[in-house]
């Protein structure tokens, strides 16, 4: 692996050894600065059983803005505590934690180009086309790096809290197939079983025997 490569799973190794509170859950937020597929970032995130908690309308009457169940206050992206705990390639501070991450900005560039998928807004807007296929390169390997970078954190992660905890892959649209597909194949099925549960009961049970590797789906 590259520099690049290196510079994302050594930020978030960090993140996770440093991290103070007890979470049951890990979440990578893929996004596009902008939507511009040559900026691709990734936050890391996570969540605790008191927060999903103090969302579940099971443990009080219900308010506006709370979860249906508790399974969505655990699992839906929504209802995490959205405080960045590390960030590769983030450019405006959105959340509580992000920053301007100006190494990983340059190294993301250097990485494009050395994949070749590299373009200018100058050739975006002489072919679209072209720079969309290019676009779409760069997303899958993008993604190919998150998910190398999720399967090399679970060491981390059991050596920080004596346990593994599941990686949950989000994105603009999750649940969908893609932060589906993503999830499961950065885990064991059997650190799933909460996370299938809720794809099952939000997305129906083919996805949900996805989630545990029963069958495939698409």
């Amino acid at each position: 692996m590259g520099e690049f490569e290196n510079y994302l799973l050594l930020k978030f190794s960090n993140a996770i050894l440093k991290m103070r509170h007890s979470p049951y859950a890990i979440g990578m937020d893929i996004y596009w600065v902008e939507d511009d597929l040559r900026r691709p970032a990734v936050r890391l995130i996570t969540n605790t059983r008191e927060h999903a908690k103090a969302h579940s309308p099971e443990q009080r009457k219900r308010r506006a803005g709370d979860a249906f169940s508790a399974l969505e206050a655990l699992w839906n992206h929504s209802f995490w505590d959205w405080k960045t705990e590390a960030t590769v390639g983030n450019e405006y501070c959105s959340f509580v934690g992000d920053y301007y991450d100006s190494e990983g900005i340059s190294l993301r560039k250097a990485w494009i180009q050395s994949l070749g998928l590299w373009y200018e807004n100058e050739f975006e807007e002489s072919d679209f086309d072209s720079a969309l296929e290019l676009g779409s390169k760069i997303i899958e390997h993008f993604d190919e790096l998150c998910l190398w970078s999720a399967r090399e954190l679970h060491p981390v992660i059991l050596k920080k809290f004596r346990t593994d905890l599941p990686i949950i892959f989000f994105n603009r649209e999750s649940p969908n197939e893609e932060s589906m597909g993503l999830t499961r194949q950065a885990n064991h099925s059997r650190l799933l079983s909460g996370y299938a549960s809720f794809i099952r009961a939000y997305c129906g049970d083919e996805w949900g025997d996805f989630i545990e590797k029963k069958n495939s789906v698409g």
